[in-house]
């Protein structure tokens, strides 16, 4: 019986020395350490795992948001789209109401206002030289009134030297030579 325990006893010894090593050799200890090793490095890898998962989760969340924000811009009536098509048509409308402003039929309301500019200069041209013509008339009906009160001057010494009898009346207005008659 001893010699059974002695057999067992080296059975055990080599299973446990079967198990302390593996098949290149390395111990128990060195496997243990390497399994530490891997388990460490596991863990690390696995933080930045979390890390990059919770940083998509993260970005996945705002990309969320951000097409929730988007979906009302892209709607169909009340989006950008519309909302541009509106603004172009209001300016389309206003542009037709400005021309219809600037544009009488044919002319533009720059021509209208270079014509009624050029009228205005036409006009200012003609009321001068009608002033001019009515200074003149004026100073004419002036040499004209002298040269009656000349006349009546030369009449009057007339009918004097004669006696008064034979010389001709005196003519309507030679008497009022300011009377307005020409």
């Amino acid at each position: 019986m001893l010699g059974e325990i002695k057999e067992r006893q080296a059975l055990i010894e080599r299973t446990i020395g079967d198990l302390e090593k593996d098949e290149s050799g390395k111990n128990l200890h060195t496997r243990l350490e390497e399994a530490e090793g891997f388990l460490n490095r596991g863990h690390t890898r696995l933080g930045a795992l979390e890390q990059a998962f919770e940083s998509l989760s993260e970005i996945r969340g705002r990309l969320e948001k951000l097409q929730s924000e988007l979906t009302p811009l892209k709607h169909a009536e009340s989006g950008v789209k519309a909302l541009l098509g509106g603004v172009v048509t209001a300016q389309d409308r206003l542009d037709a109401a400005l021309l219809s402003l600037e544009k009488d039929e044919s002319d533009t309301i720059g021509a209208r206002i270079e014509r009624l500019a050029k009228t205005k200069a036409e006009m200012e041209q003609r009321i001068a030289t009608l002033t001019e013509c009515f200074g003149s008339l004026e100073a004419m009906r002036g040499d004209i009134g002298l040269q009656f009160e000349r006349l009546q001057t030369t009449l009057d010494g007339h009918r004097k030297r004669d006696g008064g009898g034979n010389a001709p009346a005196r003519p309507e207005s030679a008497e009022h030579p300011d009377d307005g008659r020409l």
